[in-house]
């Protein structure tokens, strides 16, 4: 098990990660002070940390075509599918409203 802490990033400012210059998307790890974007990389980067026996499932062709269809096709699908209505895109930003490190102001704008 890996200890992490996670942060989360107000989808309008995104102030929580002004660090990253070149990249304004979430994901984001920072693995032993280097900073990994995007799913696949920091998956593939812990596995290489930790090894295991996944490490040889990552090599494997299969499984890597399997992995960028998931980042460049599904992922990409999935927001506008949980949020087809007003009502569900409501219930999607809901969380926002239980983010303690957001202001009241922050909330409110996000959630509306």
């Amino acid at each position: 098990k890996l200890p992490y802490t996670t942060v989360e990033v107000n989808p309008l400012s995104k102030a929580e990660i002004k660090f990253s210059e070149g990249y304004r998307k979430v994901p984001i790890a920072m693995i032993d002070g280097e900073q990994v974007n995007d799913s696949t990389k920091i998956l593939s980067a812990l596995i290489e940390k930790t090894g295991g026996g996944l490490k040889a499932a990552m090599a494997d062709p299969e499984t890597a075509k399997w992995m960028e269809w998931c980042d460049k096709e599904l992922a990409v699908l999935l927001f506008p599918n949980i949020t087809r209505s007003f009502g569900e895109s409501w219930q999607a930003f809901k969380y926002i409203g239980e983010v303690p490190t957001f202001s009241g102001g922050t909330k409110a704008a996000n959630q509306f």
